[in-house]
């Protein structure tokens, strides 16, 4: 390689070079600059334009949001059928008629109380125009 020595070699001239007593008056014309009075641009974010986007855009997620939630609550919250009921006792031999009572509240148990009327006169109309009375008094 070549031995290269700053002091004998050229020096390059620069690229740049300022203008005639540019930094004698930077000063006055940055100090004229600040001292205007310009107004910065004020872009609202309240615009009309803006809110009638807002309102629409949750206009759209109500729309949409709405049937998914009835379609989840209502599946969610339907209640079984007594068939449904009925056959979900048969098939659990486990549960008793008094772990069904105890889960049952007062009001419950006297909404499923049929009134009868059992009298003694109504008893003995009934054995009489039955044909299988004997069945009767035997057991």
């Amino acid at each position: 390689m070549k031995p290269f020595q700053l002091d004998t070699n050229p020096k390059i001239k620069p690229g740049f070079k300022e203008p005639d007593g540019y930094f004698e008056s930077f000063e006055s014309k940055l100090f004229e600059k600040l001292e205007k009075d310009i107004e910065p641009k004020v872009i609202s974010i309240y615009s009309s334009k803006t809110k009638w986007y807002w309102i629409a855009a949750a206009v759209l997620i109500f729309s949409i949001s709405l049937p998914i939630y009835n379609h989840f609550i209502d599946s969610t919250l339907a209640l079984p059928t007594s068939d449904e009921i009925e056959y979900y006792v048969n098939a659990h031999p486990s549960i008793t008629s008094e772990a069904i009572i105890s889960e049952l509240s007062f009001d419950d148990i006297q909404a499923m109380q049929v009134q009868t009327d059992l009298k003694s006169e109504n008893i003995e109309n009934y054995l009489i125009q039955t044909e299988s009375i004997e069945y009767y008094l035997i057991d």
